[in-house]
């Protein structure tokens, strides 16, 4: 609701700027400047820099108010990156709690015949190289993959999850002898996260129903997956999420603390400069 408030808000003064221009542009734009210094007094941080950034799109000859209007600017942004400081910290210990009450379920397997360590979950079949099946991964930068591994001598290129008559299938991936891999009988194949996200989604959306995992090659191939395997399959997938989003939180935390950081720059600058 507050999103729409503030859109209807900025749409109107822009409109009102664009009457306005060319008819007593400088008491125009001064308006502008006087509803700028008003959001920003009730904190209504956006609108405050719509608002003036409205007045150097209408406005350009006006430069004594434009130049008001930059010297507002930075108390604007300060005021809303404050604000979106705040919201982030409360992601952060949103992100930061549910990653504690998961990570016991899980466990880094570390070889060093592997190219890289991998998270999984504890409940996830262990033995899925020497096994039909598939195992949900983490990446140690949070990615979700899936590897898929058949004793069969299908060929197979994609798998598919099967419940309640629905299905979703990964990305076809062809033999390459590298994430397709082949070995007399036994196939084995990695899909990246974005070749087999639908899975996890799928898995969740489907935790307490019977799933058949389908392996689709030269024929198809279908095996019951068991409790297990299904929950391990689910959490793996929200448990990446929860990595992913923390992550991002975290980085953009980064980010916000530099803007507001140069914002109060700019302030004490300006200060100075209106001393002089």
């Amino acid at each position: 609701m507050c999103n729409v408030v503030t859109k209807i808000v900025i749409a109107g003064a822009i409109m009102f700027g664009v009457l306005s221009c060319g008819n007593n542009d400088r008491d125009a734009a001064n308006k502008l400047l006087t509803q700028a210094e008003e959001s920003i007094e009730t904190r209504q941080y956006s609108i405050a820099v719509a608002l003036l950034d409205s007045i150097d799109n209408c406005y350009p000859r006006e430069i004594d108010v434009r130049r008001k209007a930059m010297n507002l600017r930075p108390k604007a942004i300060e005021g809303k990156t404050l604000r979106d400081i705040e919201q982030n910290d409360s992601l952060i210990a949103v992100m930061q709690g549910l990653f504690k009450e998961m990570e016991s379920n899980f466990v880094k397997i570390s070889n060093p015949q592997l190219v890289e360590p991998y998270i999984v979950a504890k409940k996830a079949n262990k033995s899925i190289l020497d096994k039909n099946g598939i195992q949900a991964r983490i990446t140690p930068d949070g990615d979700f993959y899936v590897i898929s591994s058949l004793q069969d001598g299908l060929k197979h290129t994609s798998v598919s999850l099967v419940a309640n008559g629905e299905t979703v299938t990964t990305a076809t991936v062809p033999f390459d002898g590298d994430r397709n891999y082949r070995s007399s009988s036994s196939e084995m194949i990695t899909f990246v996260k974005e070749e087999c996200d639908t899975l996890g989604e799928f898995a969740c959306a489907h935790r307490g129903a019977s799933i058949s995992v389908r392996f689709n090659g030269n024929r198809n191939k279908s095996i019951k997956l068991t409790k297990d395997e299904i929950e391990a399959f689910a959490m793996t997938y929200k448990y990446s999420e929860i990595i992913t989003r923390l992550k991002a939180a975290m980085r953009r935390g980064e980010k916000l603390e530099q803007l507001l950081a140069l914002s109060r720059d700019q302030i004490a600058r300006t200060t100075e400069e209106n001393r002089d």
